[in-house]
């Protein structure tokens, strides 16, 4: 974003590396500031550049984000959320952002407000431990678990097709990070 590579570590801090002038600012957890990060233990960062806002999964305080414009932050947690430890942010077509959490499923924001929440008892999502996920060109929606395999959908569907250890070249149950390239392999 704007000259900016964003960073964070798990018992850390979020990173902020100004490449203009080869600095880093450093965000972090303040008891004293409720406009601070809510956890210094950050698990993913989306950045939407349709409107601007840096997302920021962390573990225990839920999604704090930010606008370019803002100083402070703002926090999304429970009841808003179905969980407050956040594994993984991805965004669809609709700009709509799907939040992956440590037992919660999946929940999905449409401007900041929960509108959606995936969990495996009531879909065929194999845990709901969502390590990972990403919206594919096509909109499909990709979902990596925990001992789950690889769950994926279009967004008209409500079942889930589901990858496991030794189907379609699947070396492990556990995935951890989904990526497409610019041919739309993944």
């Amino acid at each position: 974003q704007h000259g900016k590579v964003y960073f964070g570590t798990e018992g850390g801090v979020l990173h902020v590396y100004h490449l203009q002038d080869d600095r880093i600012e450093v965000k972090k957890f303040d008891p004293d500031d409720q406009k601070s990060l809510k956890s210094n233990s950050i698990h993913s960062i989306y950045y939407d550049s349709h409107r601007a806002i840096l997302w920021i999964g962390t573990y225990h305080g839920g999604i704090n984000f930010i606008s370019r414009w803002d100083k402070k932050f703002r926090h999304l947690q429970m009841p808003e959320l179905s969980n407050n430890y956040i594994l993984s942010l991805s965004e669809d077509n609709a700009g709509r952002i799907h939040v992956g959490t440590d037992g919660g499923g999946i929940s999905i924001l449409d401007k900041g407000v929960l509108t959606k929440n995936i969990k495996s008892e009531s879909s065929n999502l194999l845990n709901d431990v969502v390590l990972s996920s990403h919206i594919d060109g096509e909109g499909v929606q990709w979902y990596g678990t925990f001992q789950g395999g690889l769950s994926y959908k279009n967004e008209d569907q409500t079942i889930f097709t589901n990858l496991l250890e030794g189907e379609r070249a699947l070396s492990d149950n556990d995935v951890n990070a989904i990526a497409e390239d610019s041919f739309g392999h993944l």
